[in-house]
């Protein structure tokens, strides 16, 4: 499928990443949405992405944590304000931890850890 080159990469890659999350495959998704922005996807583009597709596939359990997915990794990429609001970075940034420290049942949350900061 990836050399028939009738889509360009970018579409191609955010396709995939709508396709990952409509099977439920969050961990594809993620690998996805870093290969989609580094071909040039917007984080704006692939946030309309998760919400299209877990809104319409059903998957709407997957939209909370795709979304802090996409945050983690925008943040990494060093492009989260295009999504954020400078002001707000430091707070979602709190959110986003806590949110993934619930979902994986850690009972008191090393932020340095979970940020990928050690």
């Amino acid at each position: 499928m990836y050399a028939r080159r009738v889509l360009d990469d970018r579409t191609r890659i955010i396709c995939v990443v709508g396709n990952t999350l409509a099977a439920g495959e969050q961990h594809q998704s993620r690998r996805h949405m870093r290969s989609a922005l580094r071909s040039g996807a917007t984080p704006k583009a692939l946030l309309e992405v998760i919400f299209q597709t877990t809104g319409l596939f059903g998957h709407t359990h997957l939209m909370p944590a795709a979304i802090d997915d996409l945050i983690r990794i925008t943040d990494e990429e060093g492009r989260l304000d295009e999504i954020l609001a400078p002001d707000r970075i430091d707070e979602v940034r709190r959110i986003v931890v806590a949110r993934v420290a619930s979902r994986q049942g850690v009972a008191e949350i090393d932020l340095k850890t979970l940020e990928g900061r050690e």
